[in-house]
């Protein structure tokens, strides 16, 4: 399991923001998205996942971010 996904309980109290590439060889879904998501889940923290093509391309995530932020944080 990731490290992050072990600190998931100690998320749950804020609003996260999960992207991850399905191309990514440096940082495998399988090995941190999965796990993160699935860890989140269990500590019913409130989230957004997404996961698109790509390799690591932040403008990929970029308005899924901004929409994420806007609804959690601002209220839109």
């Amino acid at each position: 399991m990731c490290r992050l996904a072990q600190r998931a309980p100690d998320l749950a109290d804020r609003p996260i923001f999960v992207a991850s590439g399905r191309k990514r060889p440096a940082a495998p879904s399988a090995n941190h998205y999965a796990p993160l998501v699935k860890a989140l889940r269990v500590a019913k923290a409130p989230f957004a996942a997404l996961k698109f093509d790509g390799g690591h391309n932040p403008s990929e995530a970029s308005a899924a971010a901004q929409s994420f932020i806007e609804r959690t944080c601002f209220g839109r």
